[in-house]
């Protein structure tokens, strides 16, 4: 499944829609998946983190040593969110290697990415500005890349952790627009942080499941490449920044949401079911 829903502080909008699907292509709010190279496909699978299905990508070398992929299309207005602060949060078990460790996030195979890169006839990838690839997997690591619409160019946070040992992990990343500050959990702690831009990052005009997006100079917008092999379940997005204790409490509940929280509350750091009022709304 993946859903999204709103963790409200007072400095955000209110979101109070959820959105579910089952990211195994049964259940709605997917706009269509497909396969792009080779025999890439997605397959349901009984391996799940999360009730009875999960969904398996497979995406195979193609002859010529560039790599398929297969995706799914959620709802595009799900791009708002991710211009902004929000939480990315899904169950990854793969035993892929794809890049290299220290790998910007748009070279990686792609889990969840709002990117597109532009190649260009010497071979380089650039990434658009203001871009967003909220999971990817580079070399053994997790990759978080944002981008920057105001000319700061991308910036890639990594897990410390391995991600791809071939047993379900969980990965949540959260990103305040406020103060650019990105963090990476991996199984309900905390891993890695970093600070990126504050711009909003509005340039993307597809979210995809896993792949990435590449434009080729003269070719189409949408052209999904770099697909990750292996299966994706419960993934969830909300607007706003779940707190260090909501994000174990997914890992330690899975298929659990977190609740919204009220304009003019902010949850506890301390207990996910205490909330506090320090906003004058």
């Amino acid at each position: 499944d993946y859903k999204v829903t709103g963790v409200q502080t007072c400095a955000l909008p209110i979101y109070n829609t959820v959105y579910t699907a089952d990211v195994s292509g049964k259940g709605n709010n997917i706009a269509g998946s497909s396969g792009n190279g080779g025999a890439a496909a997605i397959y349901t699978t009984n391996d799940a983190a999360v009730g009875p299905y999960a969904a398996y990508f497979f995406a195979p070398q193609n002859p010529d040593f560039t790599y398929s992929a297969s995706w799914l299309i959620p709802p595009t207005n799900l791009l708002t969110t991710l211009a902004g602060s929000f939480t990315a949060s899904l169950w990854l078990k793969t035993s892929d290697a794809f890049a290299f460790d220290s790998s910007p996030g748009s070279d990686g195979e792609g889990l969840l990415t709002a990117d597109y890169t532009i190649i260009f006839t010497n071979g380089i990838n650039y990434g658009a500005p203001g871009d967003v690839v909220p999971m990817a997997l580079t070399g053994h690591k997790l990759a978080f890349l944002t981008g920057d619409n105001l000319g700061g160019g991308d910036d890639t946070l990594h897990s410390s952790a391995n991600i791809d040992n071939g047993t379900y992990v969980h990965l949540v990343v959260t990103r305040d627009q406020v103060t650019g500050e990105k963090k990476i959990y991996v199984n309900g702690q905390l891993d890695a942080s970093d600070f990126g831009s504050s711009a909003t990052l509005n340039t993307p005009q597809q979210l995809i499941i896993g792949a990435q997006q590449l434009v080729p100079i003269g070719g189409s917008l949408f052209s999904p490449v770099h697909g990750i092999n292996g299966d994706l379940d419960d993934i969830q997005i909300y607007s706003g920044v779940l707190a260090t204790n909501d994000v174990a409490y997914l890992f330690s509940h899975p298929g659990s949401t977190v609740a919204d929280v009220e304009p003019g509350w902010l949850r506890s750091e301390e207990h996910t079911s205490e909330l506090q009022s320090p906003c004058n709304l």
